[in-house]
Order: structure tokens, then sequence, then C-alpha cells
């Protein structure tokens, strides 16, 4: 699961794993999942248009 909330979370987002019928979980290290969606945004066009300025 992905959670924005730029109050509580360095760089805005956080990445959680409630698989196997977790009830909570700790976000996972920054490093993990939102440095990769950070790298990958040239897969979707309209922010790849956005960050363009079109």
């Amino acid at each position: 699961m992905a959670l924005k909330d730029s109050e509580r979370f360095d760089g805005g987002w956080a990445y959680f794993d409630f698989s196997n019928g977790r009830q909570a979980a700790e976000p996972f290290a920054r490093g993990q999942c939102a440095d990769c969606h950070a790298e990958h945004t040239q897969f979707y066009p309209v922010l790849r248009r956005v960050k363009a300025g079109l």
C-alpha cells in the first residue's frame, strides 16, 4: 500500500506491506520502494508531460 502524507513521511510517501493477513505494518525503508518509484516515473505518460511543463 502507498500512503501519501508529507507531514509524517520524508519525501511525502510511505509504502507498506499488509500481505498474509497483517493488521499493522511499519513503512519500508525509503530505498526499498520510494526511490524506485521516483526513478521510474517515466513509465507514466501524464506525469512525464507535467514534468516537462507541457
